[in-house]
């Protein structure tokens, strides 16, 4: 049934019934694991015009270089909730899809932001992104709340702790893993690094949905077709009876905010 319908997809455009937009602007099945994150939030981010606006006023009267972007605004961004992309400061941003910039450039980009051994940039993943603007009441008031001087803002929490330099490693290991046993928030969802609830997966499925909404945002072909095109790109899951979950059903419902 799977090869019956993109036999029949495919002799359609061969006849030219559909309107095509550009491939990368849709399937992103191309994208390397290590960039899949980045990817993420460039296609999304393209697609938001607050954001889009933001990063013209962000490269406004800087010479359109990733280089002399990155070192004008560099402290800028990553003092703020921006810190977690770097589309900030590419000059193909948005007009360009992430993929049409060559991949030796895009792995440049990333090894001029971000550090260049795993362990660091584990270590950056705790650096605070974002510091409220009146600090000191805001932790007295997580005092008073949870028992414990703490910021949280959705499902990121900005905590103070007391850390002995004079313990050895082993022992402020266990003492952290005691205090994440006891303060980890139970309503917050866990994203796996393993198994159904893979980081990569989701992200790559999201990618699926955004690609899907593409094709019928831009009347490219109806939600069926589109389904095709894309639901086979490297997928984790299986459409459910008469394309229940697929991509572009999905997508209907779940990218409204951009149309």
């Amino acid at each position: 049934m799977k090869t019956n319908a993109l036999e029949n997809l495919a002799e359609r455009l061969d006849r030219k019934e559909q309107k095509t937009i550009p491939r990368l602007r849709w399937d992103f099945g191309s994208c390397p694991n290590y960039e899949v994150d980045e990817c993420h939030a460039y296609e999304f981010a393209r697609n938001v015009p607050r954001i889009r606006e933001d990063v013209a006023r962000l490269q406004k009267g800087i010479p359109k270089s990733f280089d002399k972007l990155f070192a004008a605004r560099r402290d800028a961004v990553f003092a703020s909730h921006r810190r977690s992309a770097l589309f900030w400061f590419y000059p193909e941003f948005p007009e360009k899809p992430y993929l049409e910039i060559p991949v030796e450039e895009r792995r440049r980009r990333m090894s001029v932001a971000w550090p260049a051994k795993q362990q660091a940039a584990h270590a950056a993943a705790l650096s605070p992104k974002i510091l409220p603007q009146f600090l000191g009441r805001d932790l007295r008031a997580g005092l008073r709340k949870h028992g414990r001087p703490s910021v949280a803002y959705g499902a990121i929490e900005l905590a103070l702790i007391e850390i002995h330099w004079d313990y050895s490693n082993t022992s402020l290991l266990d003492a952290f893993e005691a205090w994440l046993s006891e303060n980890r928030p139970a309503n917050v969802e866990v994203s796996e690094s393993k198994g159904a609830g893979n980081f990569i997966r989701r992200r790559r499925y999201d990618l699926k949905l955004l690609g899907a909404w593409r094709l019928l945002k831009a009347n490219a072909m109806p939600w069926d077709d589109a389904f095709i095109q894309t639901a086979f790109i490297e997928t984790s899951t299986q459409p459910g009876p008469n394309g229940a979950g697929c991509p572009a059903r999905r997508t209907k419902f779940r990218l409204k905010r951009f149309g």
